[in-house]
Protein backbone atom coordinates (compact mmCIF):
# COMPACT_ATOMS: atom_id res chain seq x y z
CA UNK A 1 0.00 0.00 0.00
CA UNK A 2 1.43 3.39 -1.12
CA UNK A 3 2.15 5.76 2.20
CA UNK A 4 3.50 9.15 2.50
CA UNK A 5 5.75 9.70 5.40
CA UNK A 6 7.18 13.12 7.13
CA UNK A 7 8.96 13.84 10.28
CA UNK A 8 8.69 9.91 10.55
CA UNK A 9 4.37 9.84 10.69
CA UNK A 10 2.85 7.89 7.92
CA UNK A 11 -0.70 8.16 6.49
CA UNK A 12 -2.19 5.60 4.81
CA UNK A 13 -4.59 6.21 2.09
CA UNK A 14 -7.34 5.17 4.77
CA UNK A 15 -6.05 7.28 7.30
CA UNK A 16 -6.15 10.56 5.04
CA UNK A 17 -9.78 9.46 4.24
CA UNK A 18 -10.93 9.21 7.78
CA UNK A 19 -9.29 12.49 8.55
CA UNK A 20 -10.80 14.18 5.44
CA UNK A 21 -14.07 13.23 6.63
CA UNK A 22 -14.02 14.19 9.77
CA UNK A 23 -13.05 17.86 8.60
CA UNK A 24 -15.91 17.79 6.34
CA UNK A 25 -18.37 16.69 9.02
CA UNK A 26 -17.27 19.21 11.59
CA UNK A 27 -17.95 21.78 8.45
CA UNK A 28 -20.70 20.94 7.86
CA UNK A 29 -22.42 20.65 11.72
CA UNK A 30 -20.64 24.21 12.27
CA UNK A 31 -22.65 26.24 9.10
CA UNK A 32 -25.85 24.52 10.43
CA UNK A 33 -25.37 26.04 14.03
CA UNK A 34 -24.60 29.24 12.44
CA UNK A 35 -27.76 28.75 10.04
CA UNK A 36 -29.43 27.66 13.69
CA UNK A 37 -28.35 30.51 15.45
CA UNK A 38 -29.48 33.15 12.78
CA UNK A 39 -32.96 32.19 12.98
CA UNK A 40 -32.95 32.66 16.72
CA UNK A 41 -35.80 35.28 17.81
CA UNK A 42 -33.95 38.75 18.84
CA UNK A 43 -32.98 39.39 21.70
CA UNK A 44 -32.69 35.27 22.79
CA UNK A 45 -29.36 35.24 20.76
CA UNK A 46 -26.66 32.79 22.72
CA UNK A 47 -29.75 30.81 24.23
CA UNK A 48 -29.40 26.83 23.39
CA UNK A 49 -32.14 26.02 20.58
CA UNK A 50 -33.63 22.98 22.46
CA UNK A 51 -35.23 25.88 24.47
CA UNK A 52 -37.50 26.11 21.91
CA UNK A 53 -40.96 24.16 22.21
CA UNK A 54 -42.80 23.60 19.06
CA UNK A 55 -46.28 23.24 20.73
CA UNK A 56 -47.82 21.74 17.78
CA UNK A 57 -45.43 18.67 17.59
CA UNK A 58 -45.64 18.18 21.18
CA UNK A 59 -42.28 18.22 21.96
CA UNK A 60 -41.61 17.30 25.11
CA UNK A 61 -38.70 19.23 27.39
CA UNK A 62 -37.65 20.19 30.92
CA UNK A 63 -39.07 23.98 31.89
CA UNK A 64 -37.90 25.98 34.50
CA UNK A 65 -39.72 28.94 35.80
CA UNK A 66 -37.71 32.50 36.32
CA UNK A 67 -36.72 33.82 39.05
CA UNK A 68 -38.31 36.05 40.90
CA UNK A 69 -36.31 39.09 40.99
CA UNK A 70 -36.29 38.52 36.80
CA UNK A 71 -40.04 38.64 36.80
CA UNK A 72 -40.55 41.24 39.09
CA UNK A 73 -38.62 43.35 36.47
CA UNK A 74 -40.30 42.30 33.90
CA UNK A 75 -43.53 43.03 34.82
CA UNK A 76 -42.13 46.69 36.26
CA UNK A 77 -42.70 45.65 39.80
CA UNK A 78 -39.02 46.91 40.24
CA UNK A 79 -37.79 49.48 43.26
CA UNK A 80 -38.31 52.22 41.30
CA UNK A 81 -41.64 52.37 39.71
CA UNK A 82 -43.16 50.75 42.86
CA UNK A 83 -41.87 53.98 44.60
CA UNK A 84 -42.68 56.29 42.11
CA UNK A 85 -46.17 54.66 42.02
CA UNK A 86 -46.20 55.59 45.80
CA UNK A 87 -45.49 51.68 47.66
CA UNK A 88 -43.06 52.68 49.40
CA UNK A 89 -43.94 50.99 53.19
CA UNK A 90 -42.12 47.55 54.25
CA UNK A 91 -45.16 45.82 54.50
CA UNK A 92 -47.11 47.01 51.08
CA UNK A 93 -43.68 45.49 49.08
CA UNK A 94 -43.24 42.94 51.43
CA UNK A 95 -46.91 41.67 50.42
CA UNK A 96 -46.36 42.52 46.86
CA UNK A 97 -43.46 40.20 46.47
CA UNK A 98 -44.84 37.73 48.51
CA UNK A 99 -48.02 37.34 46.18
CA UNK A 100 -45.72 36.98 42.96
CA UNK A 101 -43.76 34.67 44.51
CA UNK A 102 -46.96 32.61 45.02
CA UNK A 103 -48.15 33.04 41.67
CA UNK A 104 -44.26 32.07 40.68
CA UNK A 105 -44.36 28.99 42.27
CA UNK A 106 -48.06 28.33 41.02
CA UNK A 107 -47.27 29.21 37.40
CA UNK A 108 -43.73 29.65 36.56
CA UNK A 109 -43.38 26.35 35.11
CA UNK A 110 -46.34 26.57 32.50
CA UNK A 111 -45.31 30.67 32.06
CA UNK A 112 -41.62 29.19 30.35
CA UNK A 113 -43.77 26.76 28.49
CA UNK A 114 -46.30 29.71 26.83
CA UNK A 115 -42.87 31.62 26.29
CA UNK A 116 -40.94 28.54 24.94
CA UNK A 117 -43.96 28.06 22.40
CA UNK A 118 -44.44 31.31 21.61
CA UNK A 119 -40.61 31.53 20.60
CA UNK A 120 -40.73 28.28 18.73
CA UNK A 121 -43.97 29.71 16.83
CA UNK A 122 -41.70 32.77 16.10
CA UNK A 123 -38.64 31.29 14.68
CA UNK A 124 -40.81 28.83 12.08
CA UNK A 125 -42.73 31.40 11.24
CA UNK A 126 -39.42 34.22 10.29
CA UNK A 127 -37.97 30.88 8.58
CA UNK A 128 -41.29 30.53 6.36
CA UNK A 129 -41.77 34.67 5.90
CA UNK A 130 -37.85 34.89 4.50
CA UNK A 131 -38.62 31.67 2.36
CA UNK A 132 -41.85 33.71 0.67
CA UNK A 133 -39.69 36.73 0.84
CA UNK A 134 -37.08 35.14 -1.82
CA UNK A 135 -39.53 33.97 -4.45
CA UNK A 136 -38.57 30.15 -3.36
CA UNK A 137 -41.84 29.36 -1.54
CA UNK A 138 -44.04 26.81 -3.25
CA UNK A 139 -47.42 26.58 -2.43
CA UNK A 140 -47.08 23.86 0.22
CA UNK A 141 -44.76 26.78 1.92
CA UNK A 142 -47.26 29.47 1.31
CA UNK A 143 -50.05 27.74 3.43
CA UNK A 144 -47.92 26.18 6.11
CA UNK A 145 -46.70 30.03 6.38
CA UNK A 146 -50.39 31.12 6.75
CA UNK A 147 -50.88 28.13 9.39
CA UNK A 148 -47.50 29.74 11.03
CA UNK A 149 -48.67 33.06 11.06
CA UNK A 150 -51.67 32.35 12.87
CA UNK A 151 -49.81 30.21 15.36
CA UNK A 152 -47.30 32.71 16.22
CA UNK A 153 -50.20 35.51 17.03
CA UNK A 154 -52.28 32.83 19.29
CA UNK A 155 -48.49 31.69 21.05
CA UNK A 156 -47.85 35.64 21.60
CA UNK A 157 -51.58 36.48 23.07
CA UNK A 158 -51.36 33.45 25.50
CA UNK A 159 -47.34 34.51 26.42
CA UNK A 160 -48.63 38.10 27.23
CA UNK A 161 -51.48 36.67 29.03
CA UNK A 162 -49.73 34.51 30.81
CA UNK A 163 -47.38 37.77 31.51
CA UNK A 164 -50.09 40.10 32.87
CA UNK A 165 -51.23 37.60 35.37
CA UNK A 166 -48.31 38.05 37.32
CA UNK A 167 -48.66 41.82 37.76
CA UNK A 168 -51.94 41.08 38.30
CA UNK A 169 -51.28 38.96 41.39
CA UNK A 170 -48.61 41.56 42.25
CA UNK A 171 -51.12 44.53 42.77
CA UNK A 172 -53.86 42.69 44.26
CA UNK A 173 -55.08 44.60 47.00
CA UNK A 174 -53.47 47.85 46.54
CA UNK A 175 -55.09 51.05 45.90
CA UNK A 176 -56.73 52.16 42.61
CA UNK A 177 -54.15 55.10 42.35
CA UNK A 178 -51.68 52.73 42.80
CA UNK A 179 -52.17 50.39 40.35
CA UNK A 180 -52.87 53.26 37.70
CA UNK A 181 -49.93 54.32 38.37
CA UNK A 182 -48.24 51.00 37.85
CA UNK A 183 -49.83 50.10 34.58
CA UNK A 184 -49.04 53.21 33.24
CA UNK A 185 -45.32 52.74 33.71
CA UNK A 186 -45.14 49.24 32.44
CA UNK A 187 -47.33 50.54 29.42
CA UNK A 188 -44.62 53.36 28.49
CA UNK A 189 -41.68 50.67 28.98
CA UNK A 190 -43.18 48.86 26.38
CA UNK A 191 -42.23 51.43 24.02
CA UNK A 192 -39.63 53.44 22.99
CA UNK A 193 -39.55 55.69 25.61
CA UNK A 194 -38.32 53.08 28.17
CA UNK A 195 -35.91 54.69 29.18
CA UNK A 196 -37.06 58.52 30.01
CA UNK A 197 -36.81 58.47 34.39
CA UNK A 198 -39.47 56.98 35.98
CA UNK A 199 -41.46 60.07 37.40
CA UNK A 200 -42.16 61.12 33.87
CA UNK A 201 -44.22 56.96 33.29
CA UNK A 202 -46.78 57.60 36.07
CA UNK A 203 -49.48 58.92 33.72
CA UNK A 204 -50.68 57.89 30.44
CA UNK A 205 -49.34 60.13 27.58
CA UNK A 206 -49.27 60.01 24.50
CA UNK A 207 -46.54 59.10 22.14
CA UNK A 208 -46.18 63.06 20.93
CA UNK A 209 -45.70 64.66 24.38
CA UNK A 210 -43.14 61.89 25.21
CA UNK A 211 -41.61 62.57 22.20
CA UNK A 212 -41.59 66.08 23.09
CA UNK A 213 -40.07 65.96 26.80
CA UNK A 214 -37.43 63.27 25.63
CA UNK A 215 -35.95 65.50 23.28
CA UNK A 216 -36.33 68.38 25.92
CA UNK A 217 -34.34 66.47 28.07
CA UNK A 218 -32.02 65.00 26.09
CA UNK A 219 -31.22 68.89 24.80
CA UNK A 220 -30.55 69.97 28.65
CA UNK A 221 -28.86 67.40 29.03
CA UNK A 222 -26.00 68.03 26.57
CA UNK A 223 -26.29 71.86 27.43
CA UNK A 224 -25.41 71.00 31.18
CA UNK A 225 -22.35 68.97 29.72
CA UNK A 226 -21.33 72.07 27.70
CA UNK A 227 -22.02 74.45 30.44
CA UNK A 228 -24.67 76.37 28.34
CA UNK A 229 -28.03 77.32 28.66
CA UNK A 230 -31.31 75.28 26.69
CA UNK A 231 -33.72 76.85 24.48
CA UNK A 232 -36.39 78.79 25.87
CA UNK A 233 -38.81 76.52 24.42
CA UNK A 234 -36.92 73.47 26.03
CA UNK A 235 -36.88 75.57 29.58
CA UNK A 236 -40.47 76.49 29.15
CA UNK A 237 -41.65 72.69 28.60
CA UNK A 238 -39.88 71.23 31.43
CA UNK A 239 -40.71 73.61 34.06
CA UNK A 240 -44.22 72.39 33.43
CA UNK A 241 -43.57 69.05 33.16
CA UNK A 242 -41.63 69.29 36.58
CA UNK A 243 -44.28 71.28 37.97
CA UNK A 244 -47.46 68.66 37.11
CA UNK A 245 -48.50 66.89 40.56
CA UNK A 246 -48.32 63.74 39.64
CA UNK A 247 -44.48 64.16 37.80
CA UNK A 248 -43.63 66.17 41.46
CA UNK A 249 -44.98 63.76 43.56
CA UNK A 250 -43.06 60.80 41.98
CA UNK A 251 -39.71 63.09 41.72
CA UNK A 252 -40.51 63.74 46.04
CA UNK A 253 -40.93 59.74 46.79
CA UNK A 254 -38.29 58.66 44.48
CA UNK A 255 -35.50 61.37 46.30
CA UNK A 256 -36.83 60.43 49.45
CA UNK A 257 -37.39 56.57 49.77
CA UNK A 258 -36.00 54.90 46.53
CA UNK A 259 -33.26 53.66 48.60
CA UNK A 260 -35.51 52.48 51.51
CA UNK A 261 -37.62 50.97 49.04
CA UNK A 262 -34.34 49.19 47.12
CA UNK A 263 -33.93 47.29 50.89
CA UNK A 264 -37.34 46.42 51.66
CA UNK A 265 -37.69 44.53 47.69
CA UNK A 266 -34.44 43.16 48.10
CA UNK A 267 -35.21 41.56 51.29
CA UNK A 268 -38.70 40.43 50.40
CA UNK A 269 -36.96 38.30 47.62
CA UNK A 270 -34.56 36.78 49.60
CA UNK A 271 -37.12 35.47 52.31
Amino acid sequence: MKDWSRAGHILTIPAILLLSGSIVWVGLNSAAMRTASSRAPEGEVGAPLMSLRPAWVGAQQQLEAPSLESMLRRVSLDPAALTAAGITSQQDVAALVGRVRTHLTEHGVSFAGAKADWLAAKVECESLERLARSGRASQEDLSDLATAQSQRSSCLSAFETALESFFDAGVGGLAAEMVNRLMAIRAHRGTEFRELPVQHLVESRTDRDLLVLREALAEERICAKWNENPSGGATTLLSNERGRAAVSEATSRLEGSLATVESYWSTAIEQ
